[in-house]
């Protein structure tokens, strides 16, 4: 499944709103440069999964539950350059759609599913 047809299937489930799915594909063409990866394997269909799901929590004020956040950030330290993308994705998103409501932990978890995307995905 592509990362355009994930976002569609997140908009059609409910899971997402129009304006996360108009948000997605920018973001997601930002985080394939940054990585000179593509994004339509397993760990980026993850990665564009968790963004998608984590813009909408955001807009939606909903907390994140048993994400344990120093352990997280512990993790996401060992990965510096993902780390750093992270945060440039979600303020990105959050120029797009508005404040975003996202705990530190959000940003560490999407900094692993960079770094697996980096670690894993064949060079686009």
């Amino acid at each position: 499944m592509t990362a355009v047809e994930r976002v569609a299937l997140l908009l059609d489930s409910g899971q997402i709103d129009t304006a996360v799915a108009a948000a997605m594909p920018a973001l997601s063409a930002n985080i394939a440069a940054a990585l000179g990866r593509g994004l339509d394997g397993e760990a980026g269909g993850m990665l564009v999964t968790h963004l998608a799901l984590a813009l909408a929590r955001g807009r939606r004020g909903e907390p994140v539950q048993d994400l344990d956040p120093a352990l997280l950030e512990a993790e996401a330290a060992t990965h510096p350059r993902e780390r750093r993308l992270a945060g440039q994705v979600l303020d990105a998103a959050a120029r797009r759609l508005g404040p975003l409501d996202l705990p530190a932990a959000e940003a560490a978890m999407l900094a692993l599913h960079l770094a697996r995307v980096a670690a894993e995905a064949p060079p686009a």
